[in-house]
């Protein structure tokens, strides 16, 4: 008895049960859809002969079952067609914004800059036209490279604007890293020792681009404490998760100080580079006291909100006040970059609990 009711036995059966029920169900859609065929040809004649009839109650109650069939199926048609329509109308309104724009960008993409000269040259396309919605032009494409600066010069020959209405190929040239871009720009005549030249060298401390911040320091003259972003200073904008440190470390060259906002920054940006420099300046990390909220506030976003009745942060974020601390409780900080920290002379270590409430806070993938 066990034997007959063993799992592979009730396996079995119900295999056969699933196959039957499938065949059942081919054969009994097959055979309706061959009655509803028969049914809509009948129907179709008896259409035809109460047309020539009197409308009313001759129609008979196949006529109008049929007629309801119709009319489904043409909600179903109709119903599909204004899919189709919005889904269409989608793609051409996106057509409709770089439409416009859609040849010189193939060009651009595709890097045939021959061709857009020969057509700047016969008039085919406004040197100075936009080549985007974002109203760019094709100088300040091809200025972000350093290996495109023979094109450059030859947009400049063709009468191509260096200061274009509402772009900054100064911040352009800093951010991509370009020193002959901007070495041309200042032969030829572009202010960069104002405050156009102040946003370029943040542009550069941002992007750790060392060779330009060198550059307007040194030769233009230019004070790095002038270069603030809102209310944050020149070291506290070289401070991010992609930096390799340069700007940084340059910043404290030239006598910028640590402080504890910046601290906080580092332990927060899940950036290795940014906390051995720490170390290398006998930062003492394992004792050291941040307050998180006081330095948080001091994000003007942040601050604005809070001034507002309104808490932009939980308290699970703001939790401790060591350097560690920053460090879990910051959403830039992965497992690896927890582990690693831990590792550093000073550091709290890393035990299960902070992993964990790393990964409980999602705070790592």
């Amino acid at each position: 008895m066990n034997k007959f009711f063993s799992r592979k036995h009730v396996q079995s059966i119900f295999l056969i049960i699933i196959v039957f029920c499938i065949f059942f169900t081919v054969g009994l859609l097959v055979f309706t859809g061959e009655k509803t065929n028969v049914t809509a040809v009948k129907d179709k004649a008896v259409s035809e002969n109460t047309r020539v009839n009197k409308r009313g109650e001759e129609k008979s109650k196949n006529q109008t079952a049929f007629n309801i069939n119709k009319r489904s199926t043409s909600a179903a048609a109709d119903f599909k067609s204004a899919k189709t329509r919005k889904i269409t109308g989608i793609k051409k309104t996106k057509l409709e914004i770089w439409g416009n724009y859609a040849e010189i960008n193939k060009l651009i993409t595709n890097g045939n800059w021959d061709k857009i000269l020969g057509m700047v040259e016969k008039g085919e396309f406004g040197v100075n036209q936009p080549v985007n919605p974002a109203k760019m032009t094709l100088i300040e494409i091809a200025i972000r490279q350093e290996g495109l600066m023979d094109i450059v010069r030859k947009l400049y020959n063709l009468g191509a604007n260096l200061t274009p209405p509402g772009r900054n190929l100064v911040q352009i040239v800093c951010s991509s890293g370009n020193l002959e871009g901007l070495r041309f720009l200042q032969e030829h005549g572009v202010e960069i020792t104002d405050d156009v030249g102040r946003k370029g060298l943040l542009s550069a401390i941002i992007s750790d681009n060392i060779n330009i911040m060198n550059y307007l320091v040194e030769t233009m003259g230019i004070n790095p404490s002038a270069a603030k972003n809102n209310n944050f200073d020149a070291l506290s904008s070289s401070i991010n998760i992609k930096t390799g440190g340069r700007s940084f470390r340059r910043l404290i060259e030239l006598g910028f100080e640590i402080k504890d906002n910046h601290i906080y920054q580092i332990a927060r940006s899940g950036n290795m580079e940014l906390v051995d420099i720490l170390l290398e300046n006998d930062i003492d990390i394992k004792n050291i006291k941040i307050d998180q909220h006081r330095l948080t506030l001091q994000n003007p976003v942040l601050k604005n909100l809070a001034d507002n009745g309104l808490y932009p942060w939980p308290d699970l974020v703001m939790e401790g006040d060591s350097f560690m601390d920053a460090v879990i409780n910051s959403d830039e900080t992965d497992i690896a970059f927890l582990k690693w920290a831990g590792t550093k002379p000073g550091s709290i270590g890393t035990n299960p609990g902070n992993c964990r409430k790393v990964w409980e806070t999602n705070h790592c993938l």
